[in-house]
């Protein structure tokens, strides 16, 4: 093996092309998108979306069906609607506070679930129409209550409509759904179209939930 004794060349120290073009530019739309977004929760958080991810009905299942959940979890749907000039999308986080790591300023960031290839952007401005789409809400672009998107440049608004047990979700063979489906396929129907019907009503011939109140979960003192 030839070894060569010095200094690297430069371009070993090269940017790649995210770090060039981080933050990923805004989407080239000035329209207004209306969505209805699925959250995997517990109870001791707030239905609010600052700086908190979602996915739509196809993007759901890949966050619900990787998380465990416990007699405490739940799922809310909301209804939102956000600027559609998407962002890079922001894995969002909680130390303390709910913080997001990247963000194309204040837009709501969108990327295909788990940044899956084959779009340009990893998603942040195609359709999705085969896989869904995640979104990231950053704090500062929150509308007021009352304001339309667009007003003192707010990019976003939403309401909570439904929130439900996750137990009940995956009393609908959920999990089954999520077997046959994860990693075997980018159209994740089953899975979605259970996550959908069980928020779409309370009727469970329906598929539906009965709607609930979260509630925060129950720390236990243990004396040792």
């Amino acid at each position: 093996t030839n070894v060569t004794v010095g200094a690297p060349p430069e371009e070993d120290f090269a940017p790649t092309e995210a770090c060039r073009t981080y933050p990923s530019p805004p989407c080239p739309s000035n329209g207004v998108a209306h969505l209805l977004l699925y959250r995997l929760h517990t109870g001791s958080e707030p239905l609010e979306l600052d700086n908190r991810d979602l996915g739509d009905a196809l993007g759901a299942p890949s966050i619900v069906c990787n998380w465990p959940t416990t007699g405490q979890s739940y799922v809310t749907s909301f209804a939102v609607t956000a600027n559609a000039s998407w962002g890079q999308y922001g894995r969002c986080h909680y130390n303390g506070t709910n913080y997001c790591d990247a963000s194309t300023g204040d837009q709501v960031g969108r990327q295909s679930p788990q940044g899956l290839p084959g779009v340009p952007r990893q998603g942040q401005c195609s359709e999705n129409a085969d896989r869904g789409a995640w979104y990231s809400f950053p704090a500062g672009g929150k509308c007021r209550p009352g304001e339309a998107v667009g007003s003192r440049g707010c990019t976003w608004s939403a309401r909570p409509l439904r929130t439900v047990k996750a137990s009940c979700v995956e009393g609908w063979k959920f999990r089954a759904a999520c077997q046959e489906e994860m990693g075997h396929t980018l159209y994740q129907a089953k899975s979605a179209a259970i996550i959908q019907r069980a928020l779409a009503s309370s009727n469970p011939l329906a598929g539906g939930c009965p709607d609930v109140r979260p509630q925060p979960e129950r720390l236990e003192e243990v004396i040792v």
